[in-house]
């Protein structure tokens, strides 16, 4: 492989932001080392006129790849499927990296031998509010057998998480096409894989959020609710398949990793109207996780506390919760403001 980094960049309808992910990356200095596929999903706007313009700019280095819209899912399939970086990073094309982290990523990555690179990320809203969201119990430049730190990291969420790419591709690691939420996935299906892991402060990946036309948004959940669920259930089956071949800590964070997207479903579960029929739909899934896991059953339950709530007064309290979350998500419900 002639490259350390390979970037893929998801790049449906982001105009608006493209330039300043570019921009990030070239400013690194970097171009020698990293390869940049900026995957048009069959977009409308003018994304993939922009990127041409860098890729004639800067053609070793940047590639512009026209697809036919597949979902975030398919943006990383191409890209892991093209890659000839020793290292892979999914890159969402409304976000950007930090170019002097990132100059300093890939050096470190050119030396380091490991099967997940992990750094430090940043929220940024956009009411201009940044939050940094870091490893706080790792060090700095260190290297650790996975299931020695399964115990001192929540998760490594999809923006903190660089993979081998031989990992990807030796083992076929596929995401869920034409589905939103399958970052998910991005963080689960290659962790049987994983075993050494390398750490580094940033923050490199700029995250942007806070406005309404995103799928993690409270309108998007809403709206991809579908998505949501068939996520929830590749995960649990990935488990279930895989349990026989993994360590005991790997099945702990597989299953905690799993939890937490199902605590999100399950939250916006509780974003419909209090009908009847929504409420069965809940319970639905509330059986359907206890059946399959009654520990991961209850972790949802500690981890959430309308789901505490809710069980604990046997769902008496549904339309009240549902009432509650209207107010707090006014955006779902313009006929009540």
């Amino acid at each position: 492989m002639d490259k350390t980094l390979t970037i893929s960049v998801a790049a449906y309808n982001v105009e608006k932001y493209i330039v300043k992910l570019l921009d990030s990356i070239i400013a690194a200095e970097v171009n020698d080392d990293i390869e940049v596929f900026v995957v048009d999903d069959g977009g409308k706007d003018r994304t993939a006129a922009i990127a041409k313009e860098y890729e004639e700019k800067y053609p070793e280095t940047i590639k512009l790849v026209q697809k036919e819209n597949g979902g975030h899912g398919s943006t990383i399939n191409k890209g892991i499927e093209l890659a000839t970086g020793k290292y892979f990073r999914a890159l969402d094309g409304d976000d950007w990296l930090d170019s002097e982290v990132l100059k300093k990523v890939v050096t470190a990555l050119k030396q380091a031998e490991a099967d997940l690179v992990i750094v430090d990320y940043m929220d940024a809203y956009e009411d201009g509010n940044y939050e940094l969201c870091t490893m706080k119990n790792l060090s700095d430049g260190q290297f650790y057998d996975f299931d020695d730190i399964v115990d001192l990291i929540d998760w490594s969420t999809y923006h903190y998480t660089i993979y081998r790419t031989s990992i990807l591709q030796e083992n076929n690691i596929r995401l869920t096409e034409r589905c939103f939420y399958v970052d998910s996935e991005f963080c689960l299906f290659p962790i049987p894989h994983v075993q050494k892991v390398f750490y580094m402060h940033g923050p490199l990946y700029y995250y942007r959020l806070g406005y309404n036309e995103q799928s993690v948004s409270a309108v998007g959940r809403k709206k991809h609710i579908a998505d949501s669920d068939k996520v929830s259930r590749n995960m649990l089956t990935f488990i279930r398949d895989n349990e026989s071949r993994i360590t005991p800590k790997k099945k702990q964070y597989l299953l905690h990793v799993t939890m937490r997207h199902l605590v999100r479903h399950y939250h916006a579960l509780l974003l419909f109207e209090p009908t009847p029929e929504q409420k069965q739909k809940v319970l639905e899934f509330e059986r359907f996780v206890k059946e399959y896991s009654k520990e991961l059953y209850d972790q949802i339950g500690e981890n959430s506390k309308i789901c505490r709530m809710l069980r604990k007064t046997n769902y008496a309290f549904y339309p009240l919760i549902i009432n509650i979350r209207k107010k707090k998500h006014k955006e779902l419900y313009p006929e009540n403001i």
